[in-house]
């Protein structure tokens, strides 16, 4: 058995050592990996011309897999990082700090890039957008006031404005991560409390008056995003 291990080991390890040896593939549609199981099991186990059904529905699989769209902004769970996707790739909003979830996004858009490399660009980006991003209790105590319908998102807690919407860390521990999607031409904002439901073992436990609040936050933060001029990224022109 011993020699059987270190064969299979010394085959990886040759393997590992070629170019191009790791490839990325972003991650699919959830519907994806069960229609693949169920259909290979179909194209396997029918007996007579059915099983070609089976063939069909593995072919469709990869074609939605292919299809699926990538989030155009992601907001981590802390309110400490940002995701853009841009033409090069998701641009982050920080090049160290929360990289275990920089790693996560990156590599369920197929992308093989590291952290600090997907950090570069980043300022030109987000300057697009009339929003402001704190992090940190000093960078908090420096922003004192905002723009009229500014966008601010911190990982900190700050004193609610009436000119501008804030997320804060008080936002967050209630919906937990955020990202933005289009759908029917519309960006569509999902918090991870909408995708999840309302588990036993993740219940927020909030009052009505709070569930209001942060409906009315996350309405307006949709419509802020559809006039904000954030779109869905082209291919750079040759």
């Amino acid at each position: 058995m011993g020699q059987g291990l270190a064969w299979i080991l010394g085959v990886a390890d040759w393997v590992a050592d070629f170019n191009d040896a790791v490839r990325y593939i972003k991650a699919p549609a959830p519907v994806v990996l069960p229609l693949l199981a169920v259909s290979a099991l179909f194209a396997v186990l029918w007996v007579g011309r059915l099983r070609f059904i089976g063939v069909c529905g593995c072919l469709l699989g990869f074609l939605i897999w292919a299809q699926t769209p990538r989030p155009l902004l992601l907001i981590s769970d802390s309110g400490a990082l940002l995701g853009i996707l841009a033409p090069q790739g998701r641009l982050l909003s920080k090049s160290k700090g929360t990289g275990f979830v920089a790693k996560n996004w990156l590599r369920n858009d197929g992308d093989g890039r590291s952290q600090a490399q997907a950090a570069q660009g980043w300022q030109v980006a987000f300057d697009n957008l009339n929003w402001l991003h704190v992090v940190g209790k000093r960078a908090a105590a420096d922003k004192k006031d905002c723009q009229p319908d500014q966008v601010v998102i911190a990982n900190v807690y700050l004193q609610a404005h009436e000119k501008c919407l804030i997320l804060d860390a008080a936002v967050f521990a209630a919906t937990g991560s955020m990202d933005i999607i289009e759908r029917e031409g519309r960006l569509q904002v999902r918090t991870a409390l909408s995708f999840n439901g309302d588990r036993l073992w993740s219940r927020k436990h909030l009052t009505p008056s709070k569930a209001a609040m942060l409906a009315q936050k996350i309405e307006r933060f949709s419509f802020l995003l559809n006039s904000s001029g954030l779109a869905p990224p082209t291919a750079p022109e040759p």
